[in-house]
């Protein structure tokens, strides 16, 4: 594969860490998963599930059961015609190579997760756009490995690693780095003369299409209504 030169890799790192928090804050990335599971009429069943449980379990899905059946497939193919798909074919040099490296950044994707749920809420937008990125980039990679031009694979890579690095961040130090990402936005925004949008949190979606009914409370408030306090009283 070919490879860049250290000085072109440090600025594309150096461009990626910078502006990711700028595109999660103007993404909404965060709410696809609550707004698809809306669309589809499934979000009655996945409004409790965590939404990196979801994405763990589709990273998993694809890495293991889809990727491997196909992987398995070629291997058998390759055994019962050698000579037309040899070990030195490119088709199957390219699967192998993507294959490789989906393998390779499976493991920080599930410490991710973990590191995630075990110290963020399952209502924080900006850990769900991290994770719903995290998940889009790791099945595109497979994909952009098998491209011939190499350097979409190693672009692929990059922008990976680098919303890992702020990922991991994040669950680790929560509001330290949610100050910096802030920070970084606001950089990015006013050189670009823009700004970011506001993001609506995923039980929105879900109050929105099953609000509460209930006498002794209001329908589009978390706060008791006067029927309440007066049956208190």
């Amino acid at each position: 594969m070919t490879m860049l030169s250290p000085i072109p890799v440090l600025l594309i790192y150096a461009a990626l860490i910078v502006l990711i928090p700028f595109v999660l804050n103007c993404s909404n990335l965060g709410d696809v998963i609550p707004r698809l599971s809306y669309h589809l009429g499934i979000d009655y069943y996945l409004h409790k599930v965590e939404p990196v449980v979801i994405c763990l379990g589709v990273v998993t899905f694809y890495s293991y059961v889809v990727l491997g059946f196909v992987f398995d497939i070629i291997q058998a193919c390759r055994r019962t015609h050698d000579q037309g798909i040899s070990q030195n074919s490119l088709l199957y040099g390219r699967f192998e190579r993507a294959h490789r490296q989906l393998r390779k950044v499976f493991p920080p994707f599930v410490v991710s997760c973990l590191l995630m749920y075990a110290n963020t809420t399952r209502f924080d937008t900006l850990r769900n756009s991290f994770m719903v990125l995290q998940t889009i980039l790791l099945l595109v990679q497979p994909l952009a490995f098998m491209y011939h031009r190499p350097q979409a694979g190693l672009i692929c890579k990059y922008f990976y690693r680098a919303v890992l690095f702020w990922s991991i961040l994040y669950a680790l130090f929560p509001r330290e780095a949610q100050h910096y990402i802030s920070y970084l936005t606001h950089f990015v925004s006013e050189g670009l003369g823009l700004y970011p949008t506001t993001h609506r949190s995923p039980r929105h979606y879900y109050n929105s299409k099953y609000p509460t009914n209930n006498k002794y409370y209001g329908s589009s408030s978390s706060t008791p209504s006067s029927n309440y306090q007066q049956w208190i009283l």
